[in-house]
C-alpha cells in the first residue's frame, strides 16, 4: 500500500491533531510516530498527512516530455506496480504487528500482484478461497448494523448472522510490503506517493516510520499521501 524505501500498507480516537486553517474537515496532519488506533473507527478522521483533493496531474522535467502528457515519460514518476509481499488474515487481532519494522522477515510471505484484488487473487484452481470472500456492491451492507443515530459506535466486529459472508472474517485485513529506490536524482525534491484505488482504509509505513492514514473508498485524484 504506499502498499530501500520500505513500504508497507495496512488495513487497519480521540488525540486528534488540529486541522490546517486552510484545510478540509477530517485531514489532519502531525509529526504522529505511530497510529493513535481511532483512525479506522472514527467517521470524523478522514485521513492523517494525506494531501487534500485537487486535479490530478504530475511533474515533468522539460517541454518535451510534458508535451507526451503521460507519466511514464517523466524522469520524477515511477510506478510500484508488480509482486507486492502480502499477508492476508480474516480479523485485525490476526494482523501481524510490526511487520512494517525493516528487520521484520515476510520471506515466508506469498507474492501478490498490485494492483489487483486479494479476494481475487485468492482464487484457488479448486474453487476455494485463499484470501476471504468476494463481496459484490448489490449485497446487503455486509457488517451488522441498525438504522439509528450513532449506531456506528458499536464497530464493526459485532456478530453478524451466519448466512453473512462477514461472519467468519469480520474485518479482513492484508499487509502489504516491497523494497524500492527512489533515483538519485529527486534527491531535495518533494516526494509524493500516490495510491490510485485503495478499498476501504489503509496505513502507510515508510523505512519503519510512520507517514500516514487515509480511508473511505481512496480513489483518484485524491489519493496522494506526503512522505515525512
Amino acid at each position: 500500500m504506499m502498499r530501500n524505501r520500505m513500504i508497507s500498507a495496512f488495513l487497519l480516537a480521540l488525540a486528534l491533531m488540529p486541522c490546517r486553517a486552510d484545510g478540509l474537515s477530517g485531514f489532519f496532519y502531525g509529526e504522529d510516530k505511530a497510529p493513535g488506533g481511532h483512525e479506522w473507527e472514527c467517521p470524523d478522521s478522514l485521513a492523517y498527512n494525506k494531501e487534500q483533493p485537487r486535479a490530478c496531474f504530475f511533474t515533468f522535467a522539460d517541454e518535451e516530455s510534458a508535451r507526451k502528457v503521460l507519466p511514464e515519460y517523466s524522469r520524477y514518476w515511477k510506478s510500484l506496480d508488480g509482486d507486492w509481499k502480502f499477508h492476508w488474515v480474516g480479523n485485525p487481532s490476526e494482523r501481524p504487528i510490526g511487520f512494517y519494522k525493516p528487520d521484520y522477515d515476510v520471506s515466508g510471505w506469498d507474492n501478490i500482484r498490485v494492483p489487483s484484488n486479494w479476494n481475487l487473487a485468492g482464487l484457488q484452481k479448486d474453487g476455494s478461497l485463499k484470501y476471504g470472500k468476494p463481496i459484490y456492491v448489490n449485497q446487503k451492507v455486509i457488517f451488522r448494523h441498525q438504522v439509528k443515530p450513532d449506531d456506528w459506535r458499536g464497530g464493526v466486529m459485532r456478530t453478524p448472522p451466519e448466512d453473512w459472508a462477514t461472519f467468519k472474517d469480520r474485518n479482513e485485513v492484508g499487509s502489504y510490503r516491497r523494497s524500492f529506490n527512489v533515483p538519485a536524482d529527486w534527491k531535495g525534491r518533494a516526494v509524493y506517493l500516490n495510491f490510485d484505488g485503495v478499498d476501504s482504509f489503509f496505513y502507510l509505513w515508510v523505512n519503519g516510520k510512520y507517514v500516514g492514514s487515509a480511508k473511505i473508498h481512496v480513489t483518484p485524484p485524491d489519493s496522494i499521501s506526503r512522505l515525512i
